[in-house]
């Protein structure tokens, strides 16, 4: 494998700094506290509390599982 070159190492500098600095806008500041990630956050919570209030819960077994996966195989 060829040994990177300085533009491919300063790409590389660059991608890994926008992403830290986007992670800290969403996850730190309000407008990112309001965001779609925190919207589902809130339907998430909203929808486990729902479940631990029924009996038959198959279907919300096989929701959670499909979550679980899609999450694994990010």
């Amino acid at each position: 494998m060829a040994a990177f070159t300085l533009p491919d190492l300063l790409a590389f500098v660059w991608f890994i700094g926008v992403w830290i600095a986007y992670s800290l806008l969403i996850e730190k500041t309000p407008k990112g506290r309001s965001g779609l990630n925190a919207l589902m956050n809130s339907y998430r919570d909203e929808w486990m509390e729902r479940l631990l209030a029924r009996d038959m819960r198959m279907v919300d077994a096989q929701v959670t599982g499909a979550l679980q996966n899609k999450a694994l195989n990010e």
